[in-house]
This record gives C-alpha cells, sequence and structure tokens, in this order.
C-alpha cells in the first residue's frame, strides 16, 4: 500500500533512500502548513523514529501520482498560499 493509504490500480514504484528522505520532509512541511494534498494519518507513518525511517524499514512503497503531489514544486506553491 501508498504512503497515501489509499487503494489504487495504479503501480506502486519504490523511491530510493533519497527519494524517501524527500517525500518525508516534504509530508511534514505540507502538514505543518495545514496544505496535505492528500489527507493521511501521519501517525501511520511514523514508528517512533521518524517517517524517514519508517519508509525505509518498510520499504514503502507509492504511486507516482502521489508522489508528485507531495513534489517540491507543489511544495512551494503551498508556501506562496
Amino acid at each position: 500500500m501508498c504512503f497515501c493509504q489509499l487503494d489504487s490500480k495504479e503501480p506502486l514504484i519504490l523511491p530510493t533512500d533519497t527519494g524517501y528522505d524527500t517525500i518525508a520532509i516534504n509530508v511534514i512541511q505540507f502538514s505543518d502548513l495545514d496544505s496535505m494534498p492528500v489527507k493521511i494519518n501521519l501517525t501511520r507513518l511514523n514508528s517512533g523514529n521518524g517517517i524517514q525511517s519508517t519508509f525505509k524499514e518498510l520499504d514503502a512503497k507509492c504511486h507516482k501520482s502521489c508522489s508528485l503531489k507531495f513534489g517540491r514544486t507543489k511544495l512551494e506553491r503551498a508556501k506562496r498560499k
């Protein structure tokens, strides 16, 4: 299942370590801005050592479309609002 926690027929991809870090940092920033592109339960993304660690421990996968929703460009737009 994707970190978005939604079922979809879209294929899942396995991000690189850098990808995990970027997505985790962006998820936190979107949450801080109260501008989450997808409603997700952040507590489910953190097993106690941070979101990045949880992603890596679980070999978390994501939909390409979810990865794009939490991308840098979308985050910069959210910051300007």
